[in-house]
This record gives structure tokens, sequence and C-alpha cells, in this order.
């Protein structure tokens, strides 16, 4: 992509004279591709490969500098910042955590004016978004104040529950991990009954919340983005939130102890044809009933497969092929497969000063 921008700039210096030098900068710019930009052109997923720059050239810039602290106890917070809206795999524009120096890991970076969504991200915290209008030559502070992630493993909470693959409790520990680049998987029913009855319906994770005490959750944070080169149609689309109060006499160990307190709607993931894909599973917010809860349960209704009406029936014309996502009834088909990249919960709501 560099090179292609490299290529437009020299095709108007050969054939205008450069005339539009400030007008391309100014666009490439905003998209991420200004003067300091950089990229290896290999498959890497690091803080600086590749490196994204907004700074233009020719054109007046605002320069930003972000500061991190904890909404609770205003502490320090490390926290990445990311312009758009994805942290998973993506390089930050700056970072707080004075421990990483280094091109975009410091807290100041430059823009050409415009506007920008912005998303940070810090361990114990989860993800906050935001938008700005940034002008030229006007310096800006962005103060981010972090809400706590109750359902962090970084804050001290813990997971059990369905997960498969080579290391299951590493699979249940990246749905509280504070990241979306990190995935649960969990497979359905292998031995269903009646045969080919397979479904991830019912599959879950339960969360001891971070803390001694009961907290009360106002809302969460649900991620079904996925890794690359998964099958996209194993994605989590519907799921009911469960909680149990410790503090209250409830046993967190039965099935018992447990009340439903929210159902999300039937496309909380909003896939549709040909295929789900990354802004259909982005990270979203769900407002759930106040809850007072030591523990909080994440069960699957759908993944995209099962749950999306859209999906049902062979899609095409084509006799060797046959798109129908539920129609394989395989233990590996995708109907047997659920993924999910986070679950958070909050008592209090971020912000940005």
């Amino acid at each position: 992509m560099l090179q292609a921008r490299d290529a437009m700039l020299a095709a108007d210096l050969l054939r205008f004279g450069g005339a539009n030098q400030k007008e391309l900068w100014l666009e490439f710019a905003r998209h991420g591709f200004g003067r300091n930009a950089a990229s290896s052109n290999a498959i890497a997923n690091t803080d600086t490969d590749p490196t994204p720059d907004f700074e233009p050239i020719g054109t007046g810039f605002a320069t930003v500098s972000f500061q991190a602290r904890s909404l609770v106890g205003n502490t320090a917070v490390p926290a990445r910042i990311f312009v758009g809206h994805y942290e998973g795999r993506a390089s930050p524009i700056a970072d707080t955590d004075l421990a990483t120096p280094g091109a975009n890991l410091d807290a100041v970076a430059r823009f050409a004016p415009g506007t920008y969504e912005f998303v940070a991200n810090a361990p114990g915290y989860g993800h906050v978004r935001f938008r700005e209008r940034l002008r030229a030559g006007v310096p800006v502070t962005l103060r981010i104040r972090f809400a706590d992630n109750l359902a962090s493993v970084n804050a001290g909470a813990t997971a059990i529950g369905d997960s498969s693959g080579t290391d299951p409790a590493l699979q249940l520990e990246n749905l509280i991990d504070d990241a979306e680049g990190t995935t649960w998987t969990t497979a359905g029913n292998v031995n269903p009954t009646p045969v080919g009855n397979l479904s991830v319906d019912g599959k879950r994770v339960t969360v001891d919340l971070a803390g001694d005490d009961a907290k009360k959750i106002r809302f969460v944070q649900v991620s079904a983005l996925l890794a690359n080169n998964v099958n996209r149609f194993t994605a989590l689309r519907q799921f009911e939130l469960w909680a149990c109060n410790a503090d209250n006499g409830d046993d967190c160990a039965s099935e018992a102890g447990f009340s439903l307190v929210y159902t999300s709607p039937a496309d909380a993931f909003p896939g549709n044809p040909p295929r789900p894909v990354a802004p259909h599973m982005l990270l979203r917010s769900f407002d759930i009933p106040d809850t007072q809860a030591t523990h909080l349960r994440l069960v699957v209704k759908t993944n995209q497969c099962t749950g999306g009406p859209a999906f049902q029936g062979d899609q095409d014309a084509d006799s060797t092929v046959n798109a129908d996502c539920d129609s394989n009834v395989a233990a590996t088909s995708t109907r047997n497969f659920v993924r999910a990249a986070e679950l958070q919960a909050f008592s209090a709501s971020s912000r940005v000063d």
C-alpha cells in the first residue's frame, strides 16, 4: 500500500509537476499512510510493523498527547491507542506505557486535520471507544479515564467452562484477557442425540469476577472477532448472561445458584451473506439490568451458522459445492464449533476528557 502511495505521488510529479502533492498527502495521511508510515511487507503481528502515521506533508497538523488513568484511584494506566475500530492484530498510534519506547510507542502523535475514531485498550480495563475532531495547529490532550473491567484475568478474574484445543485453560483465558487478538474456542456436542443434531447451544464459560466482594454489573462488552484462517461461520451470534452472587448466599458452584439476567438479540453479531465479516463481529456493548454478582456466565445460544437464517440452505446453483453451512453434520462442521474473542464486564463507563 505504501508503494502504491508513492507511485501515485510520483505520477503526479511526472504528469502535473507535483500540483496535487498537498491534496494527495493530506488524504493519505488521514488514512494512516502519512509521512512516517512504514511496513516490512511481512506477515507480522507487532506494535511497530506496520507502523501507521497520520502526519501530512504540506498541510498543518494537530499534535495530540494521550494520557490514561484509572477511573477509580486515578492511577496511571499503560494503554495502547489505535485509530479506527480495531485493536486485535493492529498497530497502535500511541502508547502510554513508559516501558515501551520507540516509533509510535510514546504518548504523542501528529494528525492531519479531520475527525477520527479511536479505540484505547489496557490490561485490566478492556476497550474504550471515542471520536475526536482535530484541527491543524491546535494541540490537544486527550485524557482517557478507564473503568475497571471486572471480568479481566489481568485484574484477578478466573474462568472455567467449555473449551477445546491443545490448551483448554488458555482458551478460557483468551476470553477474558482484554484483547480481541486472542480467541476462545469450544466444540459442541460431539456425539449428539439424535445423530446429526449438532449444536453449540448451551456451551458456556463462567467467570469468577475480580475482587473479593460482589460488584454491580451495568453493562458488558462482547466480541466475536476471529483470528485469520478461522471459519467465520463459527463466530458467536446470540448469547445469554447468567449471574450468581456468592455474597448473597448463592451457591456459584451449582446450576441452581445462577439466574438469567440478559438474553442478547438473535442477531447480536449480525453477519449476513455471503459471509460474516469483521465489522459484524467487532466488540459491542450490551446494557444489562443492574446485577449484583460475584460470578458471571456467558452461555452460547447460536453461532453464525446455526443462528443466521440467511446462511441456511444452498446459496448458489453450483452443483459441485453445497454452500449451506448447516448441511454438514460431521463433528468438524461449522454447526459444531463456536468462537469468541472477549467478555468484559463493567460497573461504570470509561470516559475521555
